[in-house]
C-alpha cells in the first residue's frame, strides 16, 4: 500500500474526527470509481459486488477534457478504520489496471449529507439545495 494512501485515509479520519464524528460506529463507506470505458467499468463493479460491496449504477458524466466518462460507487457499511478501509482498497488496487477505471478516493454517509475526501466541502449540488 503507497504511504500517500495511508496519509490521506488518516487525515480524512482526522478530519472526521474533527467535525464530531463518532468512528466507533458503523457508516456507509464509500469508495468512488471512474472510467471512460462503460463495458469495463460496469465488469469492475460486478466484480466488487462480488466481493461483498453493494454498487451503485453508474452515471455519466463529462470529464475535465469534455469526454464522457462514467462512475459509480462500491460502499459497505463498516466502522471507518483507517487499517479497514486500506485492507479494502488493497482489494480495489489489481482490479483497476484490469477494468482500466480509476480509483477516486472515498467517503461516508454521516446522514443528512455525503462528506467525501474533501470532508466537509459541500458538492455543488448539495450547495444548490440551501
Amino acid at each position: 500500500m503507497d504511504q500517500e494512501v495511508l496519509d490521506e485515509n488518516e487525515l480524512i479520519l482526522g478530519m472526521m474526527r474533527r467535525d464530531g464524528v463518532d468512528l466507533t460506529c458503523p457508516y456507509r463507506v464509500e469508495h468512488h470509481f471512474s472510467g471512460r470505458n462503460f463495458e469495463l467499468l460496469e465488469k469492475l463493479a460486478i466484480a466488487l459486488y462480488s466481493l461483498g460491496f453493494e454498487v451503485t449504477d453508474p452515471d455519466e458524466f463529462t470529464d475535465e477534457r469534455g469526454r464522457t466518462a462514467f462512475a459509480f460507487d462500491a460502499f459497505r457499511e463498516m466502522i471507518p478504520d483507517g487499517a479497514a478501509i486500506a485492507a479494502d482498497q488493497e482489494k480495489f488496487w489489481p482490479k483497476l489496471a484490469t477494468f482500466r477505471a480509476t480509483y477516486d478516493g472515498w467517503g461516508v454517509d454521516v446522514g443528512g449529507g455525503s462528506p467525501d475526501d474533501d470532508a466537509g466541502e459541500e458538492s455543488p449540488d448539495e450547495a444548490e439545495e440551501d
